[in-house]
């Protein structure tokens, strides 16, 4: 190489070191036409336009360096960083597995093929490959930190942990996995050890926008929406189109049931980020909850784009139902989420029959005897059981957009009915007979909202001329007895094998008291007097401020006043109660 040539090269390298790109561009760019079979000149020349943002430019100078040397193992490295950052994934997996067989031992190749993996959701493969590169160089603490990621998007909460311990080993103050650690615990639904990571993590540094991000998701699990607010506005101080910020104080907003602030956040994270199908999520509930019907059902949709949605997304190699005619047509209608949508949902099922189909209903085993007996089911299949022929088919709440439905059109009527013959017979006598629900299932999202302690509820076991029948199911029945209530609540537990033993108990009730879950809907469908009792921040299905149900015209509402206060709740019911006992 000639002298000047080596000068120029140097030159260009002094100017990228400080900061001086245009120059470096301009120095490398006469390197490059003075020697333009050398590959090594279009790589150097990529990495200043990168730098510069000309991404663009940057790829076709890689490409070209490839197109010199197949083998370049910092075109092909640098190529794949480009397509990466393009969500390019599958194609710079190519590249980076090309470049390692070169040079098998570069960790920032082991890593960034780590990373591009677990975009692709290969998780597995991810960590073997962060675990080559960690024993490549053992005190990387980002390396045990990107293994723990890995294992978080597994759930496997306790590897993920041990690998931000490790990290924390080598580096007791790294952000990202003090940060992780939080995250970690929020996960496991323990935000109070989930903000202590959160604040040594932010104690180092105050900027970290993740970490607020998550400890604002923590105060918000705790009621503490006030805070969770602040620290999603200090992390969009530092990042004002942060949209997992912006959407999460949208959540916050809908808590307070502040939903025009809720509403203009959740539409500005979809306009920032228009394919993340959590912020669509986000925007669907607030415009649900608002009344916002017609837009709300379509923003609902996005919910099969979750790769968390509770309900996985079927391939059924059927189309899906659109609303044209249904003349002599077979459709599958597949219930999804919980037993209690389910309930409240099928009330669809008789106007899909009207439009001329064969019903055929998938649905959870223990409402499948109450699926049977609804007007228009012809076919009733449990889930993993086989399906029977049809034509098309549609997930059961994607029936109220089908249907256009909107806050007055609700079909509300009585839908659900009792077995004919009483599976269960209770001997209430003269007594106002009142069925008792205090806990939803343990695992949904917001069951320390939303469930009440029976201890709470005992001063409603004082109001006379009334007998209480528990219909709690599962480890929360055992109240009754470690509160010993057993000559005040009759457990039936034993008895509620399904929701058909539930419903002929219920069908022999003057009136349900339940909390936020599948009972209330099973009595409000069978058009029973229920009284449901709602957390703060109720789900969107029970809209704002009313203290009766569109959807069942027997159902009132009693809400909380404020955030896990249910103090009010169960003196308002108390005085109804009495009068209700007295007529």
């Amino acid at each position: 190489m000639a002298a000047d040539q080596q000068e120029l090269i140097q030159n260009a390298i002094v100017y990228a070191r400080e900061g001086r790109l245009e120059e470096a561009e301009k120095a490398f760019t006469q390197v490059r036409d003075a020697d333009p079979d050398n590959p090594d000149c279009y790589v150097n020349l990529g990495v200043v336009l990168r730098q510069q943002g000309k991404v663009d430019a940057a790829l076709a100078s890689y490409q070209y360096a490839l197109s010199i040397d197949p083998k370049h193992s910092g075109a092909l490295y640098n190529c794949a960083n480009i397509l990466r950052d393009g969500r390019r994934h599958q194609e710079a997996v190519e590249l980076y597995l090309r470049a390692l067989k070169i040079n098998p031992e570069q960790v920032a190749i082991l890593n960034n093929l780590g990373l591009t993996l677990q975009a692709l959701g290969r998780q597995e493969e991810a960590i073997g490959y962060y675990h080559q590169a960690q024993k490549l160089q053992p005190d990387q603490a980002y390396l045990f930190d990107n293994i723990g990621n890995a294992y978080l998007e597994l759930k496997n909460f306790p590897h993920a942990m041990a690998s931000y311990r490790q990290a924390l080993d080598i580096d007791p103050n790294f952000t990202p996995a003090l940060a992780h650690m939080g995250i970690t615990y929020s996960k496991e639904d323990k935000p109070d050890d989930a903000i202590k990571w959160l604040r040594r993590a932010l104690a180092v540094d105050p900027h970290l926008i993740d970490a607020l991000n998550a400890m604002g998701n923590a105060l918000r699990v705790l009621n503490q929406d006030q805070e969770a607010i602040a620290c999603f506005r200090r992390a969009l101080e530092i990042n004002p189109n942060f949209p997992e910020a912006i959407s999460n104080l949208g959540v916050a907003f809908n808590d307070l049931g502040n939903l025009d602030q809720a509403l203009a956040a959740a539409r500005r994270a979809v306009q920032i980020s228009p394919r993340n199908p959590i912020y669509h999520w986000t925007c669907a509930l607030v415009l649900l909850r608002a009344g916002h019907f017609k837009e709300g059902w379509n923003e609902y949709e996005w919910r099969w784009q979750r790769h968390d949605f509770t309900t996985p997304n079927r391939d059924f190699g059927k189309p899906r139902w659109d609303g044209s005619p249904l003349d002599a047509k077979t459709i599958l209608i597949h219930a999804e989420q919980g037993v209690g949508d389910t309930l409240q949902f099928i009330r669809y099922a008789p106007l899909v029959a009207k439009a001329g189909a064969s019903v055929v209903v998938e649905c959870q085993p223990e409402v499948a005897g109450l699926m049977a007996d609804v007007e228009g089911v012809s076919t009733v299949v449990r889930q993993g059981d086989k399906f029977p022929n049809f034509d098309t088919q549609i997930p059961l709440l994607s029936l109220p957009r089908i249907f256009g439905t909107e806050v007055e059109t609700i079909p509300a009527f009585t839908y659900l009915k009792a077995p004919k013959k009483p599976v269960v017979k209770i001997k209430p006598g003269k007594k106002f007979a009142v069925g008792l629900v205090w806990a939803g299932s343990a695992t949904h999202r917001n069951d320390k909202q939303r469930s009440i302690p029976l201890e709470t509820l005992t001063p409603l076991l004082d109001v006379p001329e009334c007998v209480f029948y528990g219909l709690q199911v599962g480890d929360r029945q055992k109240e009754i007895k470690s509160l010993d209530l057993a000559e005040k609540v009759i457990d039936l537990s034993a008895k509620l094998k399904d929701f058909s033993a539930t419903a002929s108990v219920v069908d022999q009730l003057d009136l349900v008291i339940s909390v936020d879950t599948a009972v209330a809907h099973l009595a409000g469908g069978m058009g029973k007097q229920t009284w449901t009792l709602l957390a703060f921040a109720s789900e969107w299905r029970w809209l704002m401020g009313r203290d009766d149900s569109p959807w069942y015209p027997s159902m009132r509402l009693f809400r909380q006043k404020s955030a896990g206060d249910w103090g009010d709740v169960v003196e308002a019911v108390g005085e109804e109660l009495g009068k209700a006992a007295k007529a």
